[in-house]
């Protein structure tokens, strides 16, 4: 609740006076050093699942590879989507999907809900939090913004303004 509530309030300071701030902030080598950081935690993952699955994980890697090197605009840029593809698709044919889990799934479900509670002493822990995440949405709206060759950040609310063109 207090990321949500710290998320928010920034997304209102940013929708009301513009981005520059965050920009100086949090310039480019901030910015990109944390996106790299947060790749770099996930790297174990994909080595555990690796591990697991090396000829899927290769072909899937192949596929990531040859789409992005061979293919052009949109195509191209979307390499990771057909690696996920190609690579779910594999991984069926190999018999590495496991849906028993499916199988006694409920077709409906609810989340539990709860009263939200608020306690003042973990205030400090969920500030850094937020600044990473904040730092992590820039990096990405910023390589978003070299892909596309769009500026982004045009307007004080980005593309996100239902105003914004």
């Amino acid at each position: 609740m207090l990321a949500g509530t710290g998320l928010a309030v920034i997304g209102a300071i940013v929708q009301k006076f513009g981005a520059g701030w965050i920009n100086r902030l949090m310039p480019p080598i901030v910015t990109g050093a944390i996106v790299a950081l947060i790749g770099l935690n996930l790297a174990p993952a994909a080595r555990h699942n690796f591990d697991a699955a090396p000829v899927t994980a290769v072909i899937t890697l192949v596929t990531i590879i040859l789409v992005s090197v061979l293919f052009k605009g949109i195509v191209g840029r979307l390499s990771i989507l057909a690696g996920v593809l190609v690579g779910y698709l594999v991984a069926v044919l190999r018999g590495e999907v496991d849906y028993s889990k499916m199988d006694s799934a409920a077709w409906v479900g609810l989340p539990y809900f709860q009263t939200p509670e608020f306690h003042l002493g973990v205030v400090g822990l969920f500030v850094p939090v937020v600044l990473v995440l904040v730092a992590e949405n820039i990096g990405h709206v910023k390589s978003v913004s070299a892909m596309t060759g769009q500026n982004l950040d045009a307007s004080p609310a980005g593309r996100s303004s239902p105003t914004a063109p």
